[in-house]
């Protein structure tokens, strides 16, 4: 006589171990095969394309100025590109957000960014703005009375 046993069906756990395991093999044969997992860069126009008087009106900063604040901020601060953004749109994002003083959605729509992302941006930006390495640099006080009323005449 046969001893049959009876059917159990197999628990969420035996599911999410073989999905792992298949994840597994699978990375694997991507290393194997020299095949690394993609990288998306965002699509944007070059900024560099358009005019300049039209960058002055979209960023309120001329197009050597930029180019010389990202070569500072790059060099004088921690401000690095993330994986999908660079250090250039961070900063262009940014300028966008001072210049026309709207709200983070809309500067990031014109950005292909998120607002969340826009909000890491100002952030991250200002804070390098702010680095005494930059300021110290480009942001001299009067110290003197006189000089303080020369200041007030102009």
């Amino acid at each position: 006589m046969l001893n049959l046993i009876p059917y159990r069906a197999p628990s969420t756990a035996f599911y999410y171990f073989a999905w792992r395991l298949a994840e597994e093999a699978r990375r694997e044969r991507r290393e194997l095969s020299g095949i690394s997992q993609r990288v998306f860069f965002r699509r944007t126009e070059d900024p560099m394309d358009i005019s300049e008087s039209e960058f002055k009106k979209r960023y309120r900063l001329s197009k050597e100025a930029f180019k010389f604040l990202c070569q500072e901020l790059r060099s004088k601060t921690n401000l690095r590109a993330s994986k999908r953004i660079s250090l250039e749109l961070k900063v262009l994002c940014v300028l966008s957000f001072y210049a026309t003083g709207s709200y983070q959605r809309l500067v990031g729509m014109g950005k292909h960014l998120g607002q969340t992302s826009v909000s890491k941006c100002v952030t991250q930006v200002t804070e390098a703005l702010n680095d005494p390495s930059i300021t110290d640099t480009f942001i001299k006080f009067p110290t003197s009375r006189t000089e303080r009323d020369a200041i007030k005449q102009k």
